[in-house]
């Protein structure tokens, strides 16, 4: 663990990164730990849990960059005189910061390593869908039941949000006569052997996983969720589709879809009918991730704006 060089100006102060969840803390040890002091569970809003966080700690700035409110952490920091910096709120004055996240850019040599490693053809179209949720599998089975019926070739990687729920999600695809793989598992396989789908339990892996997808499903839109990022396969000039609701992700979701990289659907009929367009025209899928991709750099600088 260590301090960080703030922003690039010369600047070192001594961090701490708070999380939420046992998957943020898990992600938070695995990327930041040379960038940060210390990192912890936010407290529940208690005033004794708050204020013997605020002494432990002591900060000079609070950072906030989700919208969750606190009343009482927040009054805990203005008896103390701390200041609050809420940098993600939804009210658009500096542009949007998460057009700034740090994204692993994967080079074609590590793109092709990563389809050899997963057993994928060369020529064989792949269906990424990232970050699912409970519900979703089985409108993403129906749909790609009747592609498979088109294109069956087709290769379809599951990602859930929750690495728990993989081996559920494996038995939906199981159940309904596909043959499945657990990635973790794909090392035991031997090479040349066919399957449908691959379903990811691994933390971290997801953005890699969109650098080898052909199309990119958002999970979360589906259904009444807020949806997840779309920047990130963006990132990597792929099309896009989603579910009606990305409502935590309104504004890109916006500028994607007008921008032509992205497509909005409501049902396993439509996430066909999307997908199936754009695997039968290579030209009209280019075009969808370049598209997406202008979105993710013409947008870019926000951070630099709020600092």
């Amino acid at each position: 663990m260590g301090s960080c060089t703030f922003g690039g100006r010369g600047h070192t102060i001594n961090i701490v990164f708070s999380v939420s969840t046992k998957t943020g803390f898990d992600i938070a040890n695995q990327y930041l730990n040379d960038s940060v002091i210390g990192i912890f569970y936010f407290p529940y809003d208690l005033n004794f849990s708050v204020k013997h966080v605020a002494e432990k700690i002591a900060p000079a700035v609070v950072v906030i960059v989700e919208t969750d409110i606190w009343p009482n952490f927040l009054f805990e920091m203005k008896k103390r005189h701390t200041p609050v910096v809420l940098v993600n709120d939804r009210m658009m004055v500096t542009g949007n910061i998460k057009f700034d996240q740090e994204f692993q850019f994967l080079s074609a040599e590590e793109i092709e390593d990563l389809r050899k490693w997963m057993q994928i053809k060369p020529s064989q179209k792949v269906l990424v869908a990232g970050s699912t949720h409970k519900g979703e599998e089985s409108i993403l089975l129906d749909a790609f039941s009747k592609m498979k019926s088109e294109f069956k070739d087709l290769l379809l990687v599951v990602i859930p949000r929750d690495p728990e729920r993989a081996k559920s999600v494996y038995r939906i695809f199981q159940t309904a006569g596909f043959s499945v793989r657990l990635m973790k598992e794909m090392e035991k396989i031997s090479e040349g052997h066919r399957f449908d789908v691959i379903v990811v339990g691994i933390l971290g892996i997801l953005k890699k996983l969109y650098a080898i997808a052909d199309i990119a499903f958002i999970g979360g839109s589906l259904i009444a969720c807020g949806g997840h990022n779309p920047l990130e396969p963006a990132l990597f000039a792929k099309p896009i589709i989603f579910g009606q609701d990305m409502s935590d992700f309104k504004e890109i979701s916006k500028f994607l879809v007008d921008s032509g990289g992205a497509v909005s659907v409501h049902d396993s009929a439509s996430l066909f009918e999307a997908s199936a367009i754009l695997i039968r025209d290579e030209k009209k899928a280019i075009e969808a991730g370049e598209s997406a991709h202008q979105v993710f750099k013409a947008n870019k600088g926000a951070v630099d704006k709020t600092l």
